[in-house]
């Protein structure tokens, strides 16, 4: 429990210096609503406890939509998901409202960062669980390969939908 804790207080606190120094708000101006796309098969015990975990946290309408193929260039190393070109493919027709963000739900651990050097040492030892993406209004959680129970995930994606927010930090700084 005290790791979680540093942790949310630390990512509070980086990414409150991020938004000082830049000027700019880490979130989306308004968020109405959420909805879950799955990359592969559906994944419906997931599918159900993050829709549940949102509608409970944030009070937001969540709707699935059928799943999305993986994109191969978004699959690093046959292993991990690189989020900034998987994110593209959730919303391909661009039809999504400005609010409304987008929840990609896949089995891979994801990357942030091109598999070279340092980068794809990390990832080796180091699983990403969710990555937030607030000035596109995209969030991705991984379940891991299916072996991660819907809690964990359900938690992840309710802490990366915060970010969609600002709200940095949940569930520990809850404001």
């Amino acid at each position: 429990m005290l790791e979680r804790a540093l942790y949310y207080t630390a990512e509070r606190v980086t990414l409150g210096l991020v938004e000082a120094l830049s000027g700019r708000r880490m979130r989306m101006e308004r968020l109405d609503r959420v909805r879950l796309v799955p990359f592969g098969s559906r994944r419906p015990r997931y599918l159900a406890a993050i829709a549940k975990r949102l509608e409970r946290d944030f009070r937001l309408p969540v709707e699935t939509s059928g799943p999305r193929a993986t994109p191969r260039d978004a699959v690093e190393w046959g292993s991990h998901l690189f989020v900034p070109r998987a994110a593209e493919a959730l919303d391909p027709d661009r039809r999504r409202g400005p609010a409304e963000a987008l929840l990609g739900v896949t089995p891979y651990p994801l990357s942030v960062l091109p598999p070279v050097g340092l980068a794809r040492e990390l990832y080796r030892f180091h699983a990403i669980l969710g990555v937030a993406l607030p000035a596109s209004g995209i969030a991705m959680v991984s379940t891991l390969g299916d072996r991660l129970g819907e809690g964990p995930v359900a938690e992840t994606a309710a802490h990366e939908v915060a970010h969609l927010r600002g709200l940095h930090g949940w569930p520990l700084w809850r404001c």
